[in-house]
């Protein structure tokens, strides 16, 4: 699995470095690994609250319906690894979405 350095932040929960790298140009929220796992898929299966809050306030048109290889959303892989907070989070980011984008701010 060919991760993505957003990726792994993200599913390790290193919140202060999320932080650091969001704001790096040409950083890519929705780029996925070869497996078609996002940034959110990452942070979500690992049940990492903090840095799937930072991703869905701070990258405005994350897509939060990506789904991956398999046909997954982020949602899915919270839900079957049982990270209730990270699928509650997602559900009411999806309910702010627009055209299966999300547009930041929302969360905050």
């Amino acid at each position: 699995m060919e991760q993505t350095a957003l990726s792994y932040v993200a599913s390790n929960g290193s919140i202060d470095l999320l932080e650091l790298i969001l704001p790096l140009p040409n950083l890519d929220p929705n780029k996925p690994d070869n497996e078609g796992n996002t940034p959110l898929h990452f942070a979500a299966q690992a049940g990492q609250v903090e840095c799937l809050n930072c991703l869905l306030s701070r990258c405005r048109g994350i897509e939060i319906d990506a789904r991956n290889n398999l046909g997954f959303t982020a949602l899915m892989k919270a839900a079957l690894q049982g990270r209730n907070k990270c699928a509650k989070l997602l559900l009411f980011a999806g309910e702010l979405c627009e055209g299966g984008l999300f547009y930041s701010g929302f969360l905050q």
